[in-house]
């Protein structure tokens, strides 16, 4: 997930971010190191599951576009988000 999402998502503009050890590798072979991580808290039909998304910037076009404000108003209609 994108800084910029994880901002609007939570409607600040410096959310908290855990560290993170994680590396990922893009499509083209390079790594990309995360700004940082968040665990997600959510609720659905009674059960609870922590769902950790890596946080990092945003310089390119993802390859699946998804507004933050869509991703969030669907989440909230299926699960209970706490973060």
């Amino acid at each position: 997930m994108c800084y910029r999402d994880w901002c609007k998502i939570n409607q600040s503009p410096n959310p908290p971010l855990k560290n993170s050890v994680v590396k990922l590798r893009l499509f083209d072979g390079s790594i990309m190191k995360p700004m940082g991580c968040v665990s997600i808290t959510v609720t659905r039909e009674n059960r609870e599951s922590q769902l950790d998304f890596q946080i990092v910037e945003n310089k390119s076009k993802p390859i699946i576009k998804i507004r933050a404000d869509n991703v969030c108003r669907n989440l909230r209609k299926t699960w209970t988000v706490a973060a």
